[in-house]
């Protein structure tokens, strides 16, 4: 029976898990990025979270069955409704009128036309400077001059893979660059249960308690967000889904759900990339409009005695492990049998002697392609065997696990490195001098340079989740609740300049209503083991390349094939 909570409070209780999740040790940043998935059921924390068990398991695109589950609604086009917990009656008069506003010019600086509130083109449309009062505590974590947002903590463990200077200097860059009428919004690190370093997240019952005391973070004036927690391990889906029966916003940067799973914890949850059904119909859409029919041109050579490759014919497999999180590869399926190609998809273990019976059971089948929804470690391990049976098909990645980034792709068998293509919904990585995040760092601290680290590397994902948090903030004027932020980012219209173009190559951008990602396309990819990389720490070869410089689609409908292995890696 779930219980009744009233939202940031709640009794002390103790309540043991019947099934907890498995943290992940994790020691280097390559492996911490494989997130585990599983077919099992999510552990029985009813106690601690009664809708974790159906949220999970969702496959509809619309998400009502999530909402209703969380007592929700879906939010429309019309103004979403107040919360449950009523704000502050001086709130209700704080948003100006549009007669107030108009004429007036901007107090902060706006950047290109349409005007934009940064340099970056994906923030948002610049907003008029605001005098007057905001309303003061319009929500908890909410005051007259602060936006209280839980930081949880990446950067003081014995594995650090955040830097706490980098993050502190986007922090500043936000609220000097943003309309925030009158608030700064304040990071406070919240430790991680465990003491889990890197990327590694806890189990689920170690979640829900990390996010119990999000709620607490800031005593008496409570928690208005958090942004990315660890996410690896448990996936950290179980702290999301805690924050949002608290009514807390969370913005993270890992394809961890399902759109449904979003829309369900409305309007809540926030990411920057797509739920994983999104990104793994996008996979299959390229796969259906740019490779199928033609032979596999990215595969090594056909294993002896076959002297060519057939047309391609792809194989789909996907890891099970016991972290309680079932990322489903039927999204792939699904959209592959729309297009005529029928797969069925098989579970990968982590035995060497299954490895081998796979690689021989695609080889007799006429295999060409492989896509694999799986840890790196674990397609590394997929690799090897094939690499011992001399077959080199292609292999097929997109940002599940975390395949997509440089370090995985580094950390793959250099056998089978030149075969790798997929998508990639993040934005174009370019040299430090090119990335809004690195300038933004540049703008608080001139004296700091590039590090060509890991820790580097967090601070775009940190960058992201805190534009888009400050965009909210932003969008949704002084009377500030979760209901106004996220109807702020509803009705804003995004411009977009340059998207998928020089010198940016940026994802198209935007949230709706039923929409809770901010990319909304995907760049095609290849690996190169001899290009630069910025995103690894342990020197710079080898790295994700861009199709004709940074070529992005949402359906791949563009009747010439993408990707070339010989052209420049970057469009920057």
């Amino acid at each position: 029976m779930s219980e009744q909570r009233t939202p940031q409070q709640r009794p002390p209780r103790a309540v043991a898990l019947a099934n907890g999740g498995v943290a992940a040790a994790i020691l280097v940043v390559v492996v911490a990025f494989g997130v585990a998935v599983s077919q099992a059921a999510p552990p029985s924390i009813a106690a601690f979270a009664p809708d974790v068990q159906q949220h999970a398991h969702q496959k509809s695109l619309t998400g009502q069955q999530g909402a209703n589950a969380l007592g929700a609604a879906l939010p429309s086009s019309a103004a979403v409704k107040p919360s449950p917990t009523p704000a502050p009656s001086a709130a209700a008069h704080a948003t100006p009128t549009p007669n107030l506003l108009a004429g007036r010019p901007a107090s902060l600086h706006c950047v290109g036309n349409p005007p934009h509130q940064t340099d970056d083109p994906q923030s948002p449309p610049c907003k008029q400077s605001f005098s007057g009062s905001n309303g003061g505590a319009t929500s908890p974590g909410v005051t007259a001059d602060t936006i209280n947002v839980a930081w949880p903590d990446m950067f003081s463990t014995g594995f650090p893979v955040e830097n706490e200077a980098l993050t502190n200097d986007v922090l500043n860059y936000v609220n000097a660059h943003f309309e925030l009428y009158g608030r700064k919004i304040k990071l406070k690190g919240l430790p991680i249960s465990g003491g889990a370093g890197g990327f590694s997240s806890p189990n689920a019952q170690a979640q829900v308690q990390d996010a119990d005391s999000a709620v607490t973070l800031f005593g008496s004036q409570g928690t208005f967000a958090s942004i990315g927690y660890a996410p690896v391990g448990g996936t950290g889906f179980y702290y999301y889904d805690r924050l949002a029966q608290d009514r807390i916003v969370s913005v993270q940067s890992s394809p961890l759900l399902t759109t449904d799973a979003h829309m369900a914890s409305s309007p809540y949850e926030w990411s920057t990339i797509p739920g994983y059904d999104t990104v793994e119909a996008n996979l299959g859409d390229l796969y259906c409009h740019q490779l199928k029919g033609h032979q596999p041109d990215h595969a090594g050579p056909p294993t002896p005695p076959q002297q060519t490759w057939p047309l391609r014919k792809i194989a789909v497999y996907y890891e099970t492990t016991s972290n309680s999180i079932a990322i489903d590869p039927q999204p792939l399926v699904n959209t592959l049998a729309a297009c005529g190609v029928q797969v069925t998809a098989q579970a990968l273990s982590d035995s060497s002697s299954n490895n081998t019976a796979a690689v021989n059971q695609m080889e007799q089948n006429g295999v060409t392609t492989v896509a694999c929804m799986c840890a790196p470690n674990q397609l590394a391990d997929l690799m090897n065997a094939a690499t011992d049976q001399t077959w080199f098909p292609e292999w097929l990645v997109d940002n599940e696990q975390f395949l997509s980034y440089d370090q995985s792709g580094e950390n793959l068998p250099a056998a089978q490195q030149s075969h790798v293509i997929g998508i990639d919904y993040n934005n174009e990585v370019l040299d430090p001098q090119n990335e809004f995040w690195y300038r933004a760092v540049r703008e608080m601290d001139s004296s700091y340079s590039y590090q060509q680290s890991g820790q580097d590397v967090y601070a775009y994902y940190r960058y992201e989740e805190l534009m888009i948090l400050a965009s909210g903030i932003q969008q949704a004027g002084p009377n500030l609740t979760p209901q106004s932020f996220a109807q702020g980012l509803y009705d804003t219209q995004y411009a977009n300049v340059g998207h998928g173009a020089a010198p940016f190559y940026q994802a198209a951008v935007s949230f709706s209503a039923g929409d809770h990602a901010f990319f909304d396309d995907a760049a095609a990819i290849w690996f190169s083991a001899s290009a630069t990389s910025y995103t690894v720490n342990q020197g710079n070869q080898g790295a994700y390349c861009y199709s004709n410089g940074g070529d992005r689609s949402v359906d791949w409908l563009k009747p010439d094939p993408v990707f070339y292995g010989n052209q420049s890696c970057r469009g920057g």
